[in-house]
């Protein structure tokens, strides 16, 4: 009976593991098929973007960046040849601007070098990993400054003081 759910194969060696595989091997294998039939009942169609909290989310941060493009003006209509952050309105360095200009050519030519090697000459698979591009864009701009050697090892002082002055061995009363 046992062997007929595939569970007793190098349990019959050990016998504290065989006496607990009949116990409670009938009611593991229950719980475990209780179990995936939950999982199964689940909608695989349901996309967890698709909840109304996270749509009225998406509906705050698109009415936000309205706000702000109304606020401060479309950076997109703003005449000269300086690209310009949306917030602050920083100009931007000539690297990130050279490498948002080349964007587009960078990606077309990407894409025809994959239909190239995997649709026509069938040298790579399709699912053969994209090199990444690591183009110089804003975010690099605005990097949090380093924290200065001193300051952490202040605070690393500061918070032995602590352990060391509150050890109860130091305490006199």
């Amino acid at each position: 009976m046992v062997k007929g759910f595939d569970g007793a194969v190098g349990l019959t060696d050990h016998p504290t593991a065989f006496r607990k595989w009949m116990i409670a091997g009938l009611e593991q294998a229950w719980i475990i098929n209780e179990f995936e039939g939950l999982e199964m009942l689940k909608d695989p169609e349901h996309h967890h973007k698709e909840t109304s909290n996270h749509q009225v989310k998406f509906q705050e941060k698109t009415s936000s960046l309205i706000a702000k493009l109304e606020e401060k003006g479309n950076p997109f209509l703003e005449t000269g040849k300086e690209l310009l952050t949306i917030d602050t309105h920083d100009v931007c360095n000539g690297n990130i601007v050279q490498s948002i200009s080349t964007l587009e050519k960078i990606g077309q030519k990407q894409y025809r070098d994959f239909v190239k090697a995997v649709l026509e000459e069938k040298t790579k698979p399709s699912r053969a990993p994209i090199t990444r591009n690591n183009l110089k864009l804003m975010k690099a701009v605005r990097q949090k400054p380093k924290r200065d050697k001193l300051i952490d090892q202040l605070a690393m002082v500061k918070k032995e003081s602590k352990l060391f002055f509150n050890d109860s061995f130091f305490n006199l009363g």
